[in-house]
């Protein structure tokens, strides 16, 4: 699609569409991150150990899991807005179900109901960015847009312990219920896409052609390896470091959010200049790889004592930080446009497969051999990430 400008020139809505989808997708880790800064009631009003609260991370991800590829073909099926629009009504349901219910099972359904949101908004999102900004101007909004995972994680995990501290945990479920309703309004109203010539209804015989070429790809499965195995420590980062910040380092529940908040502070700077280094160097791989392999050093000497933790867990932020564009961009670059959302399906797969497994992997790893162990054992996943974006062949 095209907006009728001249090769290479920006509409001035597409920052417009950039502020929307940012806003929108910011839904997703609100309220998939809601339960790492609240672990410890949850885990004291449900009555279970790490296992079972990590289990409230790995359902939201596996559900993502199964639907990638099918939300990819919905997506082109049915189009950005209501891909949309579906994605921001069904966070808003789950979260309006975990607020209501004192029942763990149902609160895992609840848990279903956001990771499938967030999976359509992680698709949609950066195919929309695609098609209203061109490949040579699209690392700075790519950069902005990739925000979106620690912005909305960063105010979940500083608010969740005070609204917890004054009312209850449900309250933040309302929180982000109410949030994600007044965001399927604004996008329901402003969004569109940039207009192109008239075409038809999309035909489904030739959507299901593109997703069996994509399928057929190498590179897309390779980068979402690489996205999944960096997700298993990425996520068990995030998931088990305010509980371990907590238990083992005697912080109070909101300074171990306010630090691990920290941690993912610092991406707002890397995650834009990654995309924008990645830009200027003509190389997606190399930030990538140099990126992963920044995070292996970093994981070695993690556990520094006193505050020296802290640092050591703000490097690893800015460390990852400079792959997340790198990954997105490439993800609509290592296939033809029209393939685009099937690659980011494959993609999502791939990342919530990581997602999934990363906080039973480690809270497996804590209680059989301690946290420094569990650290340590993620770092093959990081190398293995390194190695298989260094065999693909992208920009």
């Amino acid at each position: 699609m095209t907006s009728g400008k001249a090769p290479g020139t920006v509409s001035p809505y597409a920052w417009v569409i950039l502020a929307l989808i940012f806003f929108a997708s910011m839904a997703g880790p609100l309220n998939m991150a809601k339960v790492p800064p609240l672990m410890s009631p949850l885990m004291k009003h449900y009555e279970v150990g790490l296992t079972g609260a990590g289990w409230l991370m790995s359902v939201f991800a596996i559900v993502g899991a199964f639907l990638a590829l099918p939300s990819g073909f919905f997506m082109g099926r049915m189009g950005a807005k209501t891909t949309g629009l579906v994605a921001l009504g069904v966070l808003a349901a789950g979260s309006f179900l975990g607020a209501t219910t004192d029942s763990f099972v149902i609160l895992m359904l609840s848990r279903v109901l956001e990771g499938a949101g967030m999976c359509f908004m992680s698709i949609l999102a950066p195919a929309a960015i695609s098609a209203w900004f061109p490949p040579e101007k699209r690392g700075l909004p790519m950069g902005i847009w990739a925000i979106w995972v620690p912005a909305g994680t960063i105010i979940v995990f500083i608010l969740a312990p005070r609204v917890a501290a004054l009312f209850h945990w449900q309250h933040v479920w309302w929180l982000c219920a109410f949030y994600s309703v007044l965001i399927f309004a604004l996008y329901l109203l402003f969004f569109r896409m940039p207009e192109g010539p008239a075409t038809g209804a999309p035909d489904t015989r030739e959507e299901l052609r593109k997703m069996r070429q994509t399928m057929k790809r190498g590179d897309p499965w390779l980068l979402a390896l690489a996205f999944g195995a960096y997700n298993v420590m990425g996520v068990s980062l995030s998931t088990y470091m305010p509980r371990y910040l907590e238990a083992e380092r005697g912080f109070s529940p909101e300074t171990a959010s306010l630090l691990v908040s920290g941690m993912l502070a610092v991406t707002f700077v890397s995650v834009i200049w990654g995309g924008v280094l990645s830009d200027k160097l003509g190389t997606r791989k190399k930030c990538i790889v140099f990126a992963f392999l920044s995070c292996v050093v970093i994981m070695g000497v993690f556990y520094l004592p006193g505050y020296g933790v802290v640092a050591t867990m703000w490097g690893m932020g800015f460390a990852g930080g400079l792959s997340i564009t790198p990954i997105f961009t490439a993800a609509t670059e290592i296939v033809p446009p029209d393939e685009a959302p099937f690659s980011l399906a494959v993609l999502t797969l791939g990342q919530n497969v990581g997602m999934f497994l990363g906080p039973l992997f480690f809270a497996v790893m804590v209680e059989s051999a301690g946290w420094v162990i569990a650290m340590y054992a993620c770092m093959p996943f990081v190398l293995l990430a390194a190695g298989a974006v260094w065999r693909m062949k992208m920009r």
